[in-house]
């Protein structure tokens, strides 16, 4: 049972860092346009 918690949270953290690396990516990208004008 444990080791199935343990994988889920596995998961879950796996794909939170996934989510935070491409919102970073688009904010990078935002401000890169607006530096531009």
């Amino acid at each position: 049972m444990t080791e199935k918690i343990k994988m889920i949270q596995e998961k879950m953290r796996a794909s939170q860092s996934r989510q935070k690396s491409y919102a970073d990516k688009k904010r990078k990208d935002v401000e890169f346009q607006e530096g531009d004008h």
